[in-house]
């Protein structure tokens, strides 16, 4: 996560709001934990930055969201739903 976490920095460093691809909850909660950490040592709220493909979340992320002002974007194409524990993919119909 570090050269993520690098990449990141130097868009925030140049003025720029950051839009990171992940995808589950394994994808998505390591870059709210980047959000927060570049928040702490920059001063510089992440407002607007976006994590794109958010599908699926754990619970306690939602709030981070919230807090972080960061925007959960999901793409309609790329749809997931939990079911019994298994992510299942949703064709995309146009």
């Amino acid at each position: 996560m570090t050269k993520m976490e690098d990449l990141i920095r130097i868009g925030i460093d140049a003025g720029f709001v950051t839009n990171v691809h992940a995808i589950g909850d394994k994808g998505v909660a390591p870059i709210l934990d980047t959000y927060e950490k570049l928040m702490r040592q920059t001063g510089r709220t992440p407002e607007g930055f976006r994590v794109i493909h958010a599908q699926v979340i754990r619970q306690e992320d939602f709030p981070r969201f919230t807090n972080l002002h960061v925007i959960a974007e999901e793409s309609k194409c790329k749809g997931f739903h939990v079911a019994a524990g298994f992510s299942l993919h949703r064709a995309c119909r146009l």
